[in-house]
This record gives structure tokens, sequence and C-alpha cells, in this order.
């Protein structure tokens, strides 16, 4: 079974609004407390907390915490499955950072819950009851809902992603080794092909920067809570938002492009954030972030896989400074 998710905008009343918003601080308050009870057992007592006990724990934790239950228990619960599942990429995946207390102030809020049902653009999400949905595009038959996933943009937009797994169908095919292409990273364009023919990409941040400098200005005049704080915050966010928009439309009609017509693709292996580590110039660092290359290459081979083509990434050359670095095994203590 593999999973795909789908995204749709939600429009929650006053009073869903207010249930999902209570709901966005419980779920961060449970990971938070069970995120420092784990790190302090292993610092005192170096001992390891699980899933299993937290799970036990929040019954009692619940009861004398009352607020907890005029929330979903099921996303209280979810909470502790992610949580569970950032101390095991940490340790499993080499580029996974260590979990980290999650801020009220944070910019997205979430929260997951089991899948209900839908009926035509409404949406039943559990304990919020039905909610309106645009549904601009139809969950493909075959696809099995299971969770929801609800959450708030900066601007104050809610979203579901519906969870759906499904039974991967894809056909073999005929690659030809002709048919391919070699991209390389371009910290001015998108890509360089193998034939020397850069993909430009349009400079979303530099086109709206000054309407973004004009809100931070505006911004900062602003008392910190007001009302005119809230407008020119969300007008801010808009702008943000707007930007990452362009970019993942222009990088989704790219990728579309090329996943339709090579078999093979041959791309560069690159860590952005090592390039910025490196990078001491802000404007060429600010390039590099508008290239938006983790997208790219994210984008890219999810649409080369479903339609049976392979993509293929290309060792870089060792730096010698890593050569030279001591690999030393990172503890949950160091972390901490």
């Amino acid at each position: 079974m593999a999973h795909k998710a789908f995204k749709y905008r939600i429009y929650p009343t006053e009073e869903q609004q207010e249930f999902m918003n209570k709901s966005f601080g419980c779920v961060r308050f449970v990971y938070n407390y069970y995120l420092d009870i784990r790190k302090s057992a292993y610092e005192k007592e170096k001992r390891t907390v699980n899933y299993y006990e937290c799970q036990r724990d929040l019954t009692q934790m619940k009861k004398e915490n009352t607020f907890l239950q005029e929330v979903d228990s099921s996303a209280l619960t979810y909470s502790l499955r992610h949580l569970d599942a950032a101390y095991s990429n940490f340790f499993k995946v080499k580029a996974s950072a260590y979990p980290k207390f999650k801020s009220k102030r944070a910019s997205h809020k979430s929260y997951t819950i089991p899948f209900q049902g839908m009926m035509g653009d409404m949406i039943r999400l559990r304990k919020a009851g039905a909610v309106r949905m645009n549904v601009h595009r139809p969950i493909p038959e075959g696809y099995i809902p299971k969770s929801c996933t609800v959450s708030q943009d900066p601007d104050g937009k809610y979203y579901v992603s519906i969870g759906c797994a499904y039974v991967e169908n894809i056909q073999e095919k005929e690659l030809s080794e002709e048919n391919s292409i070699t991209l390389h990273f371009s910290d001015t364009d998108l890509y360089v092909d193998d034939n020397g023919n850069y993909a430009g990409m349009p400079k979303f941040y530099d086109l709206s920067y000054s309407r973004m400098i004009r809100a931070q200005k505006v911004l900062s005049k602003k008392q910190e809570g007001s009302n005119n704080y809230e407008k020119i915050r969300v007008r801010l966010a808009k702008i943000h938002k707007h930007i990452a928009n362009q970019r993942r439309d222009f990088i989704q009609k790219r990728t579309t492009e090329l996943a339709n017509t090579y078999d093979y693709i041959y791309i560069d292996d690159v860590s952005v954030k090592k390039l910025l580590a490196k990078e001491k110039d802000d404007e060429k660092r600010q390039a590099i972030l508008d290239n938006a290359w983790c997208d790219f290459v994210t984008i890219l081979t999810y649409k080369m896989h479903d339609r049976g083509k392979k993509l293929i990434l290309l060792e870089k050359e060792p730096d010698e400074t890593e050569e030279n670095e001591e690999t030393t095994e990172i503890t949950e203590q160091e972390a901490a």
C-alpha cells in the first residue's frame, strides 16, 4: 500500500474555528509536555520513555487537565505518534534534527484525527461537525481515506489534508537510455542541463520584495497584539504565501514537462543546507533559497515514480573538509 494526501480549503464557522484553535493549543501542549518528560528522563535517569508509556500516562493527564477533554482525544494520541516519529527519524535519518518544542507563535498550526466521512462539498470532522470544503479535485477511485489533518496558515485560512491509502499500479514500460537528460544545480536558475541550457526561474521573491518591505515597515510601527497589527501581519503573510504559490506552480509545470518527456533523468545530489552554511553573501543565500531546489527534486521524484520512469541521483565528489572530519556517534543526551 502506498499513501498520498489531498489538500482542500475549508470554511469553518466561527464556532468551529474556536474549536479548531483550541485543538491546536491542546495538541501543542501534549507534544511539549511529553517531549519534556522524555528529555528529562534520559538526562536524569538515563531512561528512555517510549510511546506506550506516554499513551498510558495521557489518560491520567486528561483527568488532571480538564481542558484537554474538550477536544478530540484522537488528536492528542496522534500528537504522541508524531513525537515518537520525530525521535525515530532523529536516530534513523541522518539529516533529521532532535525534536524541538512547538512554539505558540508558530506560523503553521495543525492537528490530525481519523477520517470520518464526506458528502459533496462537506466533510465531517470529529467534534467539529460538518465543515464546508472547496473540492477542486475529487479523490480518485480506489483511494481509501484514513486520516484528516486540519491546519491553519499564517494568513488565517484553514485547510484539511485527507491522507489516503491505495494500491500502487505502476505499469512497466520499455525505457530508453537515449531518452535521458542530466540536470545540474544552479544557484542563479532552477537548473542547467548537460547541453548547457539554463532553466530560467522567475525571481518571485525579488518581484514582491518592495511590497514585502513596505508591509514590514508598517508592521514594525504597530503595537503587537492590536487589531491594526493583526491586519498588517495577515497582509504580510499573504505576500509570502503568494511568492510560495508562484514558485510551486512554476516547479509543478516544469517537473510535469520533464517527467512526460524523458525516461531517465540524472540529477545532482546537492545539500542546500551545506551550501547555505558556506555562503556568506546574503544576496546569494537568498538566490539559493529562491531556487527551491529541494522542492524541485522532491516533486520530480514522485512524478517520475508514478510514470514508471527513473530518476537517478548523481553522487557528488567528496569535499576535502568532509574527508578529514571524524565521525562521532550522537547520543540522545548530547543532542538534548
